[in-house]
C-alpha cells in the first residue's frame, strides 16, 4: 500500500495554484499546510523568481525547494539560497546577447551570482515591462545593472558576464516576437525557448519570450527531485504553454478549469478553476484532510 510520502505533488503558481487576485487564499495555505503536516510532499513550479515567490508563499510550511525561472533553478525559502543552478554556457550567452542588440529586440537579461538576481537590459522597455521593473527594483532578491530612467542611449547600456546569464526575458508585440523567435532558434538551437501570448489583461497583444540554457525545463527539474526523493509518482498540475513539459512527464497531470486547451488535453483529470482553491482541496482530498 502506498503511503502519503511516496507522491510528489507539483504546482504551477500563475493560473494555478494562485486565485483570482494572484495570491494564495488562507483556504489554499490552511488545505496545504494540514496536508504538508501530514506528510504530504508539496512543492511549486513556477516562471517566477524568488523576488515573488517568496511574499506569495509566505505561511505555507514549504520544506522543499521551490523551482523557479521555469526549472532554471531551485530555491529554498528557509535558507533563501539557490541550488541546481542552470546556467548558459558562456559562448551561447554571448551569442544571443549579440542577436539581441543586432536585430535590435528588447529584453531583460539575468543573472545569477552569490545567491543574488542581477537584472541588465538591452533596448527600450514598453509600458508592461516598466511596471514588470518597477515591482521588483527594490526587493533584496534582485540587483537592477541599468539605467531604469532610460536617459541614455538603451542600446548601450552595461552589458552583464555571459558566463552567469540565467534567463533572458521580453515582452513586446506578438509581431515581433513571432518574427524573432525563427531567429533566435537559428542562432541558439540549443537554449530553451519559451514564447507564448502573455495572459495578463494588460499585456493585450505582447508576446512573453523566455529563454533558458539548455535543458532547463520545468519537467527536468520535477523529475530530479522526484528522483531525489525516491518518490513513485508525480502529480502536476498546470494552466499554461510553459507547463506542458512538466505535465507530460507526469504520472498524473491536472490542469484548473481556467487553463488553455492544450493543456486540458494534456491532463488526465480538469478540476475546478484557480479561484476555487482546487489545488489545494484536490491534494487535501489526496491526503484524506478535511476539506
Amino acid at each position: 500500500m502506498e503511503s502519503i510520502t511516496d507522491t510528489l505533488y507539483v504546482s504551477d503558481m500563475d493560473g494555478t495554484l494562485l486565485d483570482g487576485e494572484s495570491r494564495v487564499s488562507a483556504e489554499s495555505r490552511r488545505l496545504l499546510n494540514a496536508a504538508i503536516a501530514a506528510g504530504a510532499l508539496f512543492t511549486v513550479a513556477t516562471a517566477r523568481t524568488p523576488a515573488t515567490v517568496a511574499g506569495l508563499l509566505q505561511g505555507i510550511d514549504l520544506p522543499l525547494d521551490a523551482i523557479v525561472m521555469t526549472g532554471a533553478a531551485r530555491w529554498n525559502l528557509q535558507t533563501g539560497r539557490y541550488s541546481h543552478v542552470k546556467h548558459f554556457p558562456a559562448p551561447l550567452a554571448q551569442t544571443i546577447i549579440q542577436t539581441l542588440l543586432q536585430y535590435r529586440y528588447p529584453s531583460f537579461i539575468y543573472t545569477l551570482d552569490q545567491d543574488l538576481l542581477h537584472i541588465y537590459r538591452v533596448g527600450p522597455m514598453n509600458a508592461m515591462e516598466k511596471d514588470f521593473i518597477a515591482w521588483r527594483e527594490h526587493t533584496p532578491f534582485k540587483r537592477v545593472n541599468f539605467d531604469t530612467s532610460e536617459s541614455g542611449d538603451v542600446w548601450n547600456q552595461p552589458l552583464p558576464d555571459p558566463s552567469k546569464v540565467i534567463l533572458f526575458y521580453s515582452l513586446q508585440p506578438e509581431e515581433a516576437m513571432e518574427q524573432f523567435v525563427p531567429v533566435i532558434k537559428g542562432v541558439a538551437p540549443d537554449a530553451s525557448v519559451l514564447h507564448y501570448l502573455d495572459g495578463d489583461p494588460g499585456a493585450s497583444g505582447l508576446g512573453s519570450l523566455e529563454m533558458f540554457a539548455p535543458g532547463a525545463t520545468k519537467a527536468n527539474a520535477v523529475r530530479q527531485m522526484a528522483e531525489e526523493l525516491g518518490v513513485k509518482r508525480t502529480v502536476v498540475f498546470g494552466d499554461n504553454v510553459n507547463d506542458l513539459t512538466m505535465l507530460r512527464c507526469a504520472d498524473m497531470a491536472v490542469a484548473p478549469l481556467n487553463a488553455i486547451e492544450a493543456v486540458k488535453q494534456t491532463a488526465a483529470q480538469v478540476i475546478g478553476p484557480n479561484t476555487d482553491n482546487s489545488v489545494a482541496r484536490f491534494i487535501a482530498r489526496q491526503c484524506r484532510i478535511n476539506c
